[in-house]
């Protein structure tokens, strides 16, 4: 359903705005063609776009039942060997792409929407909940943005970010003190959440993509994805309520 603070999103308030201003043309300077009607939307479309393709490609139920089995399996496992390639699946469904980087000390995870929304996750789910966040899980997590814009040839957008996912819900002081702007810390149910949110989305596209092609497709992915609260915006939005350095 809706969320009742939608509106208080940056998407929301500049659609707020539009609507307020229909007459002027200040808002509309941001749009990338007449399909966009905010610059949220441009954010977005990376993952609409991508899901779209595989919905005009006729992806196979069987085909998604298969990845969201596999990486609600994964997520639910609390060993690592498991949540990494289930985090990697997860990110394909939402229409990112997806991966684990390659090298020593890399994210076990990063989603990229194109040079729009970036999420680079940190695995630590199996950590003792009544410990802290230590230093040197802040350390790692402070590169990773930085080397995944150095993978890509890219700058780096400005919805970005690492989540360390841990059950630990405190942080050493030090840790608190070198942490980067774009570090946050999530509950591994969190990215549970997601996945249960991502699955019902395809459930209901799979079940409504037909006699849908091109833009008219485009718009039901992302009203769907938009009431599952599936967008890039908004996956950003629900995985960087805690920034570590406050």
């Amino acid at each position: 359903g809706a969320d009742a603070n939608a509106s208080k999103t940056a998407a929301g308030l500049l659609y707020e705005a539009q609507k307020a201003s229909m007459g002027t043309t200040w808002l509309r300077e941001t749009d990338a063609g007449t399909e966009s009607t905010v610059d949220e939307d441009a954010d977005d479309t990376p993952g609409v776009r991508a899901v779209s393709r595989r919905l005009e490609d006729n992806v196979k139920r069987a085909t998604i039942d298969a990845a969201v089995e596999r990486m609600k399996v994964g997520i639910a496992a609390f060993e690592h060997v498991k949540s990494e390639p289930a985090l990697t699946e997860l990110g394909r469904l939402l229409g990112a792409d997806s991966a684990k980087p390659d090298g020593q000390g890399r994210s076990d995870s990063a989603w990229c929407w194109d040079s729009r929304v970036w999420i680079a996750v940190e695995a630590k789910s199996e950590q003792n909940p009544d410990r802290e966040i230590a230093l040197r899980d802040v350390r790692q997590a402070n590169t990773e943005l930085a080397q995944l814009a150095e993978d890509r040839g890219v700058g780096l957008p400005i919805l970005s970010a690492v989540v360390i996912a841990s059950p630990r819900t405190q942080v050493a002081d030090e840790a608190v003190v070198a942490a980067q702007p774009h570090v946050y810390l999530a509950d591994p149910d969190a990215f549970r959440a997601l996945g249960e949110d991502i699955a019902r989305c395809w459930e209901t596209l799979l079940l409504t993509r037909h006699g849908h092609s091109g833009g008219d497709l485009e718009a039901l992915v992302r009203k769907t994805m938009a009431e599952h609260q599936v967008l890039p915006t908004q996956i950003y939005e629900r995985l960087t309520g805690a920034p570590i350095h406050s």
